[in-house]
Parts: structure tokens; C-alpha cells; sequence
């Protein structure tokens, strides 16, 4: 069946709840009739109050005694108020207590890009996550991440943190709901015969993914790695490196400033294994994101900007220098996801 990314998330949640009662929900809105949550699991769904300190000391506390917490958060920025539970209480508890006192709550935040959020609601702050041990992090692209890594949270002993990227939630995806025991660190859209691989994460796949269509019809073919979990003992596993030694032309594509960001320190650790490769960052550049329709056209990567990089770098025609609609720039894209991808571990 094909579902959309928050239709997604909802079927996952409500698939926890029944499979575990100590499976619960907490957070803002988490109640309301749109959620549809509460009405079928009323004493697993707790609303709480605007305090997003206070009801993330509350989860860690029932992760501490057996519950299995989902901490709802709609933007990073107030999610920002509970970094001192996140990072100096879940992420440490089970290392504090000599590795048999587990601390399994998750936390579900929402960042990223949205049009008119402007330079105080559209970050992502990714590298803060990765760089905080003891935490496993999500970051789903696609309806089935969202399947795979809230279902698998179920049975994982190890605090964690989903990082939703809100501009995904118009795309769509047909779902197989298979409770899996290990989920992929990443997905691998594979064109034989390519030297080039486009790397990412989070909102920047659908744009990838349509430049490897408009490559293909250039006669030039290139790859697509996408990443999505970052287990909390090896960040980037041996699989991702090694898939990412196959090719000679690395574009490191992402959607928030690359400086001290998620794909930086992929490159960084790519460029001391790995040696002869052409290595490209595209990214926004190290600014706040503005709120103007105008400049915010200028600001993000979009697949012509993509294509056209490589296109250039090749020597070959640019793509159509077209100016996209308000729509490909500002609102959520409308993406149907393929099952043509190969999973690495």
C-alpha cells in the first residue's frame, strides 16, 4: 500500500502501542483527534504541558524504569530548551551505570526547511547528534525510514533521536511493513557503470534523485547514496565506506551549510581512507536562511543547481536554465518514491 511520510509515522506509532504497553507518547498535540492516537490508546498517549524540559526529564525518568517513551517535538529549536536531558542525562545514563542500566527513550524532532520559517526555524543541527555519544540517530528520507526506524525502537535498548525533516511530508512511498531486527544504514540508487556518486541525507534525496533522472537522459550516468542511521558505536559503517570506494567522483550534497555539518565529517573520514578521488561539496552556503520568497530561491539546492554542477564539471551542456515554480522551491515536494535502491548495512 502506498503511504505518505506522516501517514507513515502515524501507522508505526499506533503498531508500537498496541505491540508494547509500555510503549508510550508523550509531547504537544500528541491528543488531538488528528493524531489519531489517543482515542485507541488512552492511557499510552499523554498531552503535556509546554515545557519541553520538564516532559523530556519525565521520559528519560520512565525509560529508567522499563517504559519505552516517544517524545514528540515540533520543531528543533524548542526541543533545543531539553538538550540538558538529552545529551548529559539519556545519552550518558547506561555508560554512568557501568553498561546494565538502559535509558531506551527516543526523542522525534522535527527540523529542517519550510517556506516562511526564515533564519529562526529552518535549521537542523544535525552535527550536535552526531557528535553526542551514546546516542543511536535517524534521519529517515522516506516513508519506509520512518517505518523501519520507529518500529525499530521497539527493541532498542539504546536512547535514540529521529530528526523528521518537515519538507518530506508530501512524499510517498509503497510500504512493506516487515518488522526488521537490523535496519540499513543507508539505501544505494545504482546506476551501472557510474563513477559518480551524488552522497546525502534527510530532504536532499528527491532532489538527488531527479538529477540522476536528468543525468540519465544526458547519457550521464550517476549514483545516489542516501544515508539514514547512525548507529551510536560506528556513525558510518565500514559498508558505507567501502561502497563509497567503489566510485572516483564523490558530490557530498546536503541542504544545510556543509561547514561542520553531517556530510563534513563524512568527507573528512572518506578523504583520509580513500585515496585518488574528485570530492565536491554542494551545500547552502554558511548563512542563516532568509525568509524573502526571492532569496530563499537562491539559498537551497534544488536538482537543476545539482545538475547543472555536474554537467559543468564534465564539460557537457547545462541542463535548462528555467526558472523553477514556486512550488519545486517553497512547498513540500510531491515525491513517489521507487523500490530501486539496494540497502548497506
Amino acid at each position: 500500500m502506498i503511504k505518505s511520510f506522516p501517514d507513515t509515522i502515524k501507522d508505526a506509532q499506533l503498531h508500537n502501542l498496541k505491540a508494547k504497553s509500555k510503549f508510550l507518547v508523550l509531547g504537544l498535540e500528541v491528543s488531538y483527534d488528528e493524531a489519531g492516537l489517543k482515542k485507541k490508546f488512552d492511557k499510552q498517549v499523554l498531552e503535556t504541558p509546554v515545557s519541553e524540559l520538564s516532559y523530556a526529564g519525565l521520559a528519560v525518568g520512565l525509560a529508567t524504569q522499563g517504559y519505552l517513551p516517544f517524545v514528540h517535538f515540533g520543531r528543533i529549536e524548542f526541543a533545543m530548551l531539553a538538550f540538558d536531558q538529552i545529551f548529559t542525562q539519556a545519552s550518558r545514563w547506561n555508560y554512568m551505570f557501568g553498561g546494565n542500566y538502559h535509558c531506551p527513550v527516543c526523542f522525534k524532532i522535527q527540523i529542517g526547511r519550510q517556506w516562511g520559517n526564515g533564519p529562526q526555524h529552518t535549521a537542523s543541527y544535525n552535527s550536535i547528534f552526531l557528535n553526542s555519544v551514546g546516542l543511536d540517530l535517524f534521519i529517515p528520507s522516506t516513508p519506509q525510514d520512518c517505518w523501519n526506524h520507529i518500529t525499530y525502537i521497539l527493541n532498542n535498548k539504546n536512547p535514540s533521536v529521529i530528526l523528521e525533516h518537515r519538507w518530506l511530508m508530501q512524499t510517498s512511498q509503497k510500504i512493506k511493513k516487515k518488522i526488521k531486527k537490523k535496519i540499513p544504514n543507508g539505501h544505494l540508487y545504482e546506476e551501472k557503470k557510474s563513477d559518480t556518486l551524488l552522497i546525502t541525507y534527510g530532504d536532499s534525496l528527491p532532489d538527488c534523485i531527479r538529477a540522476q533522472q536528468i543525468l540519465k537522459k544526458r547519457n550521464f550516468k550517476v549514483s545516489v547514496l542516501n544515508l539514514s542511521f547512525f548507529p551510536k558505536e560506528e556513525r558510518f559503517s565500514k559498508n558505507i565506506i567501502n561502497t563509497i570506494s567503489n566510485f572516483k567522483n564523490l558530490y557530498f550534497v546536503d541542504s544545510a551549510p556543509f561547514v561542520g555539518g553531517l556530510l563534513g565529517s563524512l568527507s573528512a573520514e572518506v578523504s583520509s581512507k580513500i585515496n585518488h578521488l574528485n570530492i565536491y561539496h554542494l551545500s547552502p552556503p554558511n548563512t542563516p536562511c532568509p525568509t524573502s520568497t526571492k532569496l530563499v530561491y537562491n539559498y537551497y539546492l534544488n536538482y537543476v543547481t545539482i545538475s547543472n554542477k555536474i554537467l559543468k564539471n564534465n564539460n557537457l551542456k547545462k541542463f535548462s536554465e528555467k526558472i523553477l515554480t514556486f512550488e519545486d522551491v517553497h512547498l513540500w515536494p510531491k515525491f513517489l518514491y521507487q523500490d530501486n535502491y539496494k540497502e548497506i548495512f
